[in-house]
């Protein structure tokens, strides 16, 4: 009996590690972390049912004290969605300077990344053009905006000014060659 010992704890081994492969739970993986400790165990005392009894003790221990005190751990910190910003999404947060006034039922426009955006008030209100907005979230295709209220340091001011005058001189750019194209200059 105590030969094919081995070949149970390796089998719970197995179940456990498919078993947490098919649910990604952290769960099933700290019995493989019991069955694994009971093979070694086998290893050291492979000598009569006694050694059985140890095996099955220490496995229970070992699993349910890393289930108890590790799964919480190991979730978190393994399985934890990244909160990384991609796409449109590394927009909210931003801050840049209204281009066209935010008036009632009306959206503005603002432009980041030379791209021009439509943009609607966080909570309804007018925002003149020209005013430094912060963007809240995206709503389909619309910036949602609040005014800014904090003091910029004159870097970032200098930025949001040299993004925007950049933004104009290349939309003029290429609104004349454009034309030049065309033969309309």
């Amino acid at each position: 009996m105590a030969e094919i010992m081995v070949y149970i704890w390796l089998g719970i081994v197995v179940l456990s590690l498919v078993g947490e492969a098919v649910t990604m739970d952290m769960t099933s993986i700290w019995f493989a972390v019991g069955g694994v400790c009971s093979i070694i165990a086998w290893f050291i005392w492979n000598t009569d049912t006694g050694s059985i009894i140890l095996q099955v003790i220490l496995f229970v221990c070992v699993s349910l004290v890393c289930l108890c005190t590790l799964r919480k751990v190991c979730k978190n910190f393994l399985l934890r969605k990244d909160n990384e910003k991609t796409n449109a999404n590394s927009l909210v947060g931003t801050k840049t300077k209204l281009l066209t006034d935010i008036l009632d039922n009306q959206k503005g426009t603002l432009k980041l990344n030379d791209v021009i955006w439509a943009c609607v008030s966080e909570d309804d209100s007018e925002i003149p053009a020209g005013k430094i907005v912060e963007i809240v979230k995206i709503n389909g295709n619309k910036l949602v905006v609040k005014v800014y209220k904090k003091e910029l340091d004159a870097e970032t001011e200098k930025t949001i000014e040299e993004v925007n005058d950049k933004t104009k001189s290349n939309s003029k750019t290429k609104k004349r060659s454009t034309f030049k194209d065309e033969g309309l200059l």
